[in-house]
């Protein structure tokens, strides 16, 4: 009970409100509100009133039940996001210059400033409804706390204060009860929400510890573990020069870390790769399954990637990935689909093999789909069989400067060569290489690949 009691110190949350930039809520993002910058004797600025009992409308006060109303407008938040891009910014400046892990710290929390930023509009509904669903954990929460304690956190909410809330939610981890696992997920959405990803982390896998099953805890966790990692990988040493990796043995190399990991559906034996996925999956809601990512920064200036791989083409739905992943908001990737046309009596329809270069920078999305290869199928095989005709098949990602070009060449095909897609252009590269499977939707069938290697070169060293 240790927190519990040094949270219920008056002046203790009154420092969590302040350090916590008297944040209310948010999954993935930030709300600092307004009313700490302002004379709370003036009581919540004057707005629009928007109700949302059975769901969130974004406008001026957001009331979301009973007498819990906040006031804050899109300008507020816009205004709250800009004051932390500049204290982060100005944190950058004053670090010392061999602060190599601060200064990655740093970056990605600016990162997240600045993704709010481009998506203020979607950033701020979002806001409302993760407000939502915390109020809804506490009103949960009535029959393991003090109703006075519940109802003071929701007033003190209203006043832009989280730290009432957080000692409520605090109160119902340590007493282990029926919503323990749900006041710690909502303790790590406000940590990460003021940008302790630390914590934030901390409390998404004390949720999970506490609710094995719940799969929304999980990825959490797993999200906030690889986001805490990262500056720390990146300030360990300099930046790889080439790697080359046959996957021998019987696991994967250390340089490589697995989200949404699912360790049934991938092997590492006879020094090959195999991965397995019947699962739909979706970039823009962390769905993939077994999403493989390099834990190392990519070469300085240009370099070229490039894997061999195999694909068991079964269902028509199959999506295989290969580029550069930060988080849902910012990625960049090729992606191998496949077309087909219906066999008919006497037609010769063709397989056509798609290769789709796709980025999200900072929830803006850019994408193109370009044809790579085709062969006739129904004289002389089924869909899988054509599929395989030209395999095994190299995939290519080249930085030249901003530009990075995508590339195919079937080294089964009866004249393998290169098939280079126009490039997409990226002013700041973001993330880390990664690769993976996943259908496009549900399909009878299992999508599966087999990757021989894979090969980095810095652009002096590719030839």
């Amino acid at each position: 009970m240790q927190l519990w009691r040094w949270l219920s110190d008056k002046e203790n949350r009154a420092t969590v409100a302040v350090l916590g930039g008297l944040v209310v809520a948010a999954v993935g993002g930030l709300w600092t509100a307004y009313v700490h910058f302002s004379d709370a004797s003036n009581g919540p600025p004057a707005g629009p009133s928007v109700t949302a009992n059975q769901g969130v409308a974004a406008g001026g006060d957001v009331n979301v039940g009973g007498d819990l109303t906040i006031g804050l407008t899109l300008a507020d938040f816009t205004a709250e996001l800009e004051k932390k891009e500049a204290q982060y910014r100005a944190q950058l400046a004053e670090l010392e210059s061999d602060d190599d892990e601060g200064r990655a710290r740093i970056e990605a929390q600016l990162a997240a400033v600045e993704a709010q930023l481009s998506g203020r509009s979607e950033a701020f509904e979002a806001q409302t409804a993760r407000l939502a669903e915390l109020q809804q954990s506490l009103d949960a929460l009535r029959s393991e706390a003090a109703p006075e304690s519940v109802d003071r956190a929701k007033r003190a909410l209203s006043a832009g204060d989280s730290a009432e809330a957080e000692a409520v939610l605090a109160e119902a981890v340590e007493q282990g009860g029926p919503q323990a696992a749900g006041a710690a997920f909502q303790l790590g959405t406000l940590a990460e929400a003021r940008f302790d990803f630390e914590a934030a982390g901390g409390y998404f896998r004390q949720a999970s510890e506490l609710d094995s099953d719940n799969a929304r805890y999980r990825k959490a966790a797993e999200r906030l573990a690889a986001q805490v990692a990262a500056p720390a990988r990146r300030a360990a040493g300099p930046a790889l020069t080439a790697l080359s990796d046959d996957f021998d043995g019987d696991a994967l190399a250390d340089h490589w870390e697995v989200l949404n990991a699912n360790r049934d559906a991938f092997l590492v034996e006879n020094g090959q790769l195999l991965a397995v996925n019947s699962t739909p999956g979706k970039f823009s809601d962390d769905s993939i399954e077994n999403l493989f990512r390099l834990t190392r920064p990519m070469p300085e200036g240009d370099w070229v990637v490039t894997a061999r791989l195999s694909i068991d083409f079964q269902t028509n739905q199959e999506r295989i990935f290969l580029g550069l992943f930060q988080d849902k908001q910012n990625y960049m990737i090729g992606q191998l689909s496949t077309a087909a046309g219906q066999c008919v009596s006497g037609g010769s329809y063709r397989l056509h093999l798609y290769l789709s270069p796709a980025k999200m920078v900072n929830g803006k999305a850019t994408s193109s789909r370009h044809q790579v290869w085709s062969i006739p199928y129904c004289d002389k095989y089924t869909f899988n069989a054509g599929m395989a005709q030209g395999q095994p098949m190299l995939l290519r990602l080249r930085k030249a400067g901003r530009s990075y070009f995508y590339a195919v060449k079937m080294e089964g095909a009866e004249k393998p060569e290169w098939k280079e897609v126009p490039a997409l252009k990226l002013l700041k590269q973001r993330g880390d290489l990664a690769f993976g499977l996943y259908q496009a939707k549900s399909a009878k069938g299992e999508t599966s690949i087999t990757v021989d290697w894979i090969r980095i070169e810095a652009a002096a060293d590719s030839g």
